[in-house]
């Protein structure tokens, strides 16, 4: 049996999950890594590698959004410092990358066409969900995106590869549960019984009002803090206060916490409209919605604004809490899996 290590690096966390190859596919649990690749990108190869001599894998199969960083002036130069990265960690082990196409490919492939494997992630995820789910859509919220993936008969069938080109037909999203600016969600508030604009400051994020709410951990913040100042619900409370350019000794602690959930319902408005966008498109009124990524937080509040009643537990078998562009991209290691079971390790 084979031990597979995906890696999925993005601009601001590192996510590593195994999948085991064999007579079947067993598939483990993601673990995260905060890293923002614009702040210390010479270090990515050392984390790397001290993921690889941690879990011990036969090959590495590897997907990437950190080429976007504006630390780097084009994706392509971002592609090739993230290759070059990885490529030093491995050393003699494999490594394949994912393309577009949501197919493994060689690295020199990679390295020759960069623009095959820039934010391919949501190919992983797109091509191992499609195995099991004949119509579809797989709704992935992460900490900074948001990936709609319409899945018919069978096949990914977005109609955008590049970012942009799903960003214009609502494919991607640029919102995720915890590092997007909280102003940009919610641009207004209902407070005192008035609008009140919010600052277009780097006030606070989406992920000060789950913590302020209760809804995620300190453990659950894997990224720094708008001001630098701590992960707990006072901070949090300070934070979100300055959106209305106020503090928490002026605003009762029910303002505060109104402007929490205002904040949360805007973003969840967001998502939903972006999934009846792609239902409409597609004609998948009926088609089971696949919610995966630590945004299932969403979950309760998303299957109240849509009209449909299948929200499927497990893919295949596989939990949908496990299913992520790093465990699926590992498991895109056995080009000859479709007829094998899949279990979790």
């Amino acid at each position: 049996m084979q031990k597979i290590l995906g890696l999925d690096i993005g601009g601001a966390h590192i996510k590593s999950a195994i999948a085991r190859i064999g007579e079947m596919i067993k598939l483990g649990k993601r673990a995260t890594i905060a890293f923002e690749i614009f702040r210390e990108k010479e270090r990515l190869a050392s984390l790397l590698g001290e993921i690889i001599r941690k879990t011990k894998p036969d090959g590495v199969a590897l997907t990437m959004t950190g080429e976007l960083s504006d630390v780097f002036s084009s994706r392509a130069q971002g592609v090739g410092w993230i290759l070059d990265s990885a490529l030093k960690a491995v050393r003699q082990i494999e490594m394949r990358v994912v393309d577009i196409n949501g197919r493994l490919v060689s690295t020199q492939s990679a390295k020759r066409n960069p623009a095959s494997v820039s934010s391919a992630n949501w190919s992983a995820t797109g091509a191992f969900v499609s195995r099991w789910i004949k119509n579809g859509i797989v709704v992935d919220i992460g900490s900074t995106t948001t990936d709609i993936l319409p899945i018919v008969n069978g096949e990914v069938a977005g109609k955008g590869k590049t970012d942009y080109e799903r960003l214009k037909h609502g494919e991607l999203l640029y919102t995720g549960y915890l590092r997007t600016n909280a102003g940009a969600v919610c641009p207004e508030i209902r407070l005192d019984g008035a609008t009140i604009s919010t600052c277009p400051e780097y006030f606070a994020i989406i992920g000060d009002a789950h913590l302020y709410l209760g809804e995620i951990k300190p453990k659950n913040y894997t990224c720094p803090t708008p001001d630098g100042r701590g992960k707990t619900r006072s901070a949090a409370g300070a934070r979100l206060a300055r959106l209305v350019l106020s503090d928490v000794k002026t605003l009762k602690k029910k303002d505060v916490s109104s402007i929490a959930t205002q904040i949360i319902r805007a973003q969840e408005q967001i998502i939903a409209f972006g999934i009846k966008r792609i239902i409409h498109n597609h004609r998948l009124n009926i088609a089971p919605v696949i919610v995966i990524g630590p945004g299932r937080i969403y979950l309760k509040q998303i299957k109240k604004r849509l009209d449909i009643n299948s929200f499927p537990r497990t893919v295949g078998g596989h939990p949908v809490e496990l299913i992520d562009p790093a465990v699926c991209v590992a498991a895109l290691w056995a080009d000859d899996a479709s007829g094998r079971d899949i279990n979790t390790s």
